[in-house]
């Protein structure tokens, strides 16, 4: 349907007003909508223009920030990419057949997606705790290593004071 900058990163209202005032834009213009190819991967979505295949877009998950479907036609969605810095943009998308599907194949990537970084960053925890367990262990190795070290030295202080005895009395 088409692309508009919106001014926060969330809101069902907001969506719902980009859309109409999209679909408004379309109308009034009497062009025809861009047929696209919506392709959802673990990388993000990207958009396609379907006579060409030409890449029109890539979105990274973790900058989708909102998903809305259209509450007055069930073949629409859209959703919000974009950042802080660089500002929000609403893509407005009208499918072939019920919305739902892409909508709830987006839902289920941002669910992998999630649940992939939770594990990466639990690892990344154990990680560092294994670090700092074997760096103790490392410490208590070495401290263990250096007292025996200090034993054996004075246990050959005392032998070699034991043999001189010995060779007085001699």
């Amino acid at each position: 349907i088409g692309v508009l900058e919106v001014p926060e990163a969330r809101g069902d209202r907001m969506c719902q007003e980009a859309l109409a005032d999209l679909k408004m834009a379309i109308r009034a213009a009497g062009e025809h909508k861009q047929r696209i190819q919506v392709h959802v991967a673990i990388d993000g979505l990207r958009l396609r223009d379907d006579k060409t295949g030409d890449s029109l877009y890539h979105h990274p998950v973790h900058k989708i920030s909102f998903i809305a479907q259209d509450m007055t036609d069930s073949r629409a969605f859209g959703y919000i990419f974009g950042s802080p810095d660089t500002g929000h943009r609403f893509f407005g998308i009208k499918t072939d057949k019920a919305a739902s599907q892409v909508v709830i194949a987006m839902r289920d990537l941002f669910q992998v997606v999630f649940e992939l970084n939770k594990k990466e960053v639990e690892m990344a925890k154990q990680q560092l705790e294994g670090k700092t367990v074997t760096s103790s262990l490392v410490r208590h190795a070495t401290n263990a290593s250096t007292e025996s070290k200090t034993k054996s030295i004075a246990s050959v202080g005392e032998t070699s004071s034991t043999a001189a005895k010995t060779s007085d009395v001699g």
